[in-house]
């Protein structure tokens, strides 16, 4: 396919791709789930996830999400396995509160290397329905592969796990939802929910190694 550029008549900022196939099934369940490309969409309706939307060749914005706020509460994330599409689910978890409040944001996590299409082209559609039927929380998911970056056994590489992952739960609107990412943050760097708490709340903004390592030594 063609990924044309935007113009006055295409505007993909807010065009999402086959919502009005998709329509009757994110009505009906109040679920939409949403992939990057046109055939992802194409491969995830084959599979059955008759819910499924694509953002039109860009990324996903709160004009996507506000077409989908009159049907859906909760928004599942089928992106690509990959660097890009890690990006592309932070950039959907740091969009502005107001584009998120109301929504439940959850990740389908497929297996690495792939996406929606090749998936289903491969044989291996049953992954692709997995996934999407057990989605986790998007905050949790891009908090495990932050987390994992770090070898958390050296307090500045645990200061620094806590500061990328900080802005992502203090970004959350929903209080629960807060308090469910501390506890999910403290359980993956195998501290309690107070210490994380506190790290959280007293070096929001952690510069340099020297304070890093201050830092370091009041979680350990």
């Amino acid at each position: 396919y063609l990924n044309s550029p935007e113009t006055p008549l295409y505007t993909k900022r807010s065009l999402l791709y086959g919502l009005h196939l998709a329509t009757p099934t994110i009505t009906e369940t109040g679920e939409a789930v949403i992939v990057e490309g046109y055939t992802d969409a194409i491969a995830a309706h084959q599979a059955g996830i008759t819910n499924t939307v694509a953002a039109a060749g860009t990324s996903l914005t709160p004009q996507h999400l506000e077409a989908l706020q009159p049907m859906a509460s909760t928004i599942t994330l089928a992106f690509d396995a990959d660097p890009a599409g890690l990006q592309a689910a932070r950039r959907v978890a740091e969009l502005p509160k107001t584009a998120l409040s109301g929504l439940t944001l959850q990740i389908a996590a497929l297996p690495a290397g792939s996406d929606p299409a090749s998936l289903t082209t491969s044989g291996r559609s049953d992954l692709l329905q997995s996934a999407v039927a057990n989605p986790m929380p998007l905050v949790h998911y891009l908090i495990d592969c932050l987390v994992s970056q770090h070898n958390l056994d050296e307090p500045e590489a645990l200061v620094r796990a806590l500061r990328a992952a900080g802005p992502l739960v203090a970004h959350l609107t929903d209080t629960a939802d807060r308090a469910q990412a501390v506890t999910h943050l403290a359980r993956r760097v195998e501290r309690s929910e107070n210490i994380v708490e506190t790290a959280l709340k007293s070096h929001p903004h952690i510069r340099g190694r020297v304070t890093e390592r201050n830092a370091g030594r009041t979680l350990t």
